[in-house]
């Protein structure tokens, strides 16, 4: 699958998420949901980083993430080994999650978020309780 054909299907789940989670009336809180799309167009750039060791980052121009504005970004997302993924995830303000890159698979990817007011996390599914870092959102 070509990284433009992922960030359309990402962009088609995304979609389908957000509709059933309207159409269910559920959300945990009243803030509009996070979403997410393709990346044409977009926002500020971070740079999110998984393998080849256990390690995984999250940065803006050079600098950890720890706290953003809420608004649109561009995910850049290198994903260095098959044996880690790169999910994004709403802890607190929200209902999102979302695997911006997967395992098997290796490569960038990159997707536009729409980070709302909240506690947010990013992490490698297979190694979670080692292999994380948070954020802020405003």
């Amino acid at each position: 699958m070509t990284t433009r054909t992922r960030e359309l299907t990402a962009a088609g789940v995304a979609v389908v998420l957000v509709a059933l989670a309207a159409a269910c009336g559920g959300s945990k809180s009243s803030a509009p949901p996070a979403t997410s799309t393709s990346a044409v167009g977009g926002g500020t750039r971070l740079t999110g980083t998984v393998g080849p060791g256990y390690t995984i980052s999250l940065t803006m121009g050079g600098r950890r993430v720890s706290t953003l504005k809420a608004g649109t970004y561009t995910f850049v997302v290198t994903d260095r080994a098959s044996i880690h993924g790169f999910t994004l995830e709403q802890e607190e303000g929200g209902d999102f999650e979302q695997d911006l890159t997967s395992v098997p698979s290796t490569g960038t990817e990159t997707v536009n978020v729409k980070l709302t007011k909240g506690e947010w996390k990013y992490y490698c599914p297979p190694h979670e309780s080692t292999m994380n870092g948070s954020f802020t959102v405003s």
